[in-house]
């Protein structure tokens, strides 16, 4: 009977404690405004999903370490098939290096997922363009 207990008890703590679902399809994608992060939303887990952090690790690792947070992107239900995040071209990149995102998701009860797979993009040699050109507006003739 007490080995029952400790068992009940043991699943009732990790119940508790929740399980929080990594992001999947992490994609990163270079452009003239930095680099986009685009990703598919996590399952919800034990609670809610609260929202994403998003990681930015130099080189091509597989897994970032001792790296703090480029971003935080708010769970979205009413939009929950994919989410993106602009990590902006002023955010201190190097020009010809690459970087290497990871996301790691967050319930509503703190609980944190592990990593992501990650996905690495490469900066071009030359950087970002300093001043991208903002789309013109359309012209519209009334007849």
């Amino acid at each position: 009977m007490k080995s029952l207990l400790i068992r009940i008890s043991i699943l009732v703590c990790l119940f508790a404690l929740g399980s929080t679902v990594k992001a999947q399809g992490i994609q990163v994608t270079g452009t003239p405004h930095g680099v986009e992060v685009t990703y598919t939303a996590a399952t919800q887990g034990t609670f809610p999903i609260a929202g994403y952090f998003i990681f930015r690790c130099t080189g091509t690792a597989s897994v970032c370490v001792n790296t703090s947070p480029v971003g935080w992107v708010q769970e979205n239900a009413t939009a929950n098939a994919g989410l993106a995040y602009l990590d902006p071209a002023t955010n201190n990149f190097t020009n010809g290096s690459s970087y290497t995102y990871a996301i790691q998701t967050v319930d509503t009860k703190g609980n944190v997922s592990v990593f992501s797979g990650t996905s690495t993009v490469q900066v071009p040699s030359a950087g970002f363009p300093s001043n991208p050109t903002a789309p013109s507006a359309p012209t519209v003739t009334v007849q």
